[in-house]
């Protein structure tokens, strides 16, 4: 078990340790949070993730749901992180909206609403996603769609998510949902013609490199031809002279 007093331990192999050391040591802000023991206690004395999560996803920060996750207070436990670390506060009806989370709090409000019901959902979503055009919306839905095994629908909706999204990355993920579609289908021809006319669109773009790896992937080049073994090479492995080998070559 990975220990509190273990998490910022020269040379740890954790990897918990490892990112919260290397993102605090290049600057950046930890946004990562661990709950870890000081030593192994009994195990129904730490927290409680299921609590934990639920309370976060409720929009309480971080100290408020570790307080209420853990059954006992004053045992080995301990909370890295900030304390008012709130992820889902922006899901809150209380809390002022940004644009930037408006798509993301329209998936999580169709899901708590129409969790068995996927027609009313999906139904919902693409008029959202028609009216706000939304990529992201869009998307979602097509990743929907080939969770319920429906993939030309799916495809669909990843042609109107490239639409509507302006990024060139955006957009050559739903190229590649598309070309993954053609591959499940057995179109591996399809789905390499695919992949090579993409390259001009995207060829002054850092995204060009997830084209060639597939390519690789899918139509691998022939490997170069055998070298010819120079004559006694085997005599001087062997100990021999160039001009004298050690055994005949045939």
């Amino acid at each position: 078990m990975f220990q509190a007093r273990t998490h910022f331990s020269p040379g740890t192999i954790v990897w918990i340790a490892s990112v919260t050391v290397r993102r605090s040591s290049r600057g950046v802000g930890m946004s990562i949070t661990t709950s870890q023991r000081t030593f192994e206690p009994f195990l129904q004395m730490t927290h409680h993730f299921d609590i934990l999560h639920e309370r976060l996803v409720a929009g309480h920060s971080l100290a408020e749901a570790a307080y209420m996750s853990i059954p006992t207070l004053s045992w080995q436990a301990v909370v890295l992180g900030d304390p008012l670390y709130r992820p889902y506060a922006q899901f809150s009806s209380s809390e002022t909206s940004l644009e930037t989370d408006r798509d993301y709090k329209a998936l999580r409000a169709a899901w708590m609403r129409w969790p068995d019901d996927a027609e009313t959902r999906t139904t919902k979503m693409r008029s959202a996603a028609a009216r706000t055009n939304s990529g992201t919306l869009y998307e979602a839905l097509g990743l929907f769609c080939l969770l319920d095994g429906q993939n030309e629908l799916g495809g669909a909706f990843f042609n109107s998510a490239r639409q509507h999204y302006g990024q060139s990355a955006d957009r050559l993920r739903q190229d590649i949902h598309r070309i993954n579609l053609l591959r499940q289908a057995g179109r591996k021809p399809d789905a390499i013609n695919a992949l090579r006319k993409l390259q001009p669109e995207y060829k002054d773009t850092p995204e060009a490199k997830a084209i060639t790896a597939l390519l690789i992937i899918l139509d691998p080049p022939a490997p170069p031809p055998a070298k010819a073994t120079p004559p006694g090479v085997w005599g001087v492995l062997g100990g021999g002279s160039p001009h004298r080998p050690l055994f005949p070559l045939q």
